[in-house]
């Protein structure tokens, strides 16, 4: 019998304190859609609408904005 993979786990909405603060430390944009936050960044293609988003984002920030400083969120 194979094995049953467990759910993924809900993600954490960002709130908007942590989309502004990403945007602005890393140069990228914020906008609030259908009541949440959300962050765009200058070299990344996909919108940041979660926490485990900005994580997996944080990884790659030295290709994004080498100047950056880390984002502890």
């Amino acid at each position: 019998m194979p094995e049953e993979k467990s759910p993924r786990p809900p993600e954490t909405p960002l709130t908007e304190s942590q989309a502004r603060a990403l945007a602005h430390w890393w140069g990228g944009c914020y906008r609030r859609e259908n009541g949440r936050h959300v962050v765009l960044l200058p070299g990344l293609p996909e919108e940041i609408w979660t926490r485990e988003q900005a994580s997996l984002a944080e990884h790659r920030r030295p290709e994004i904005n080498p100047q950056a400083v880390d984002w502890v969120g």
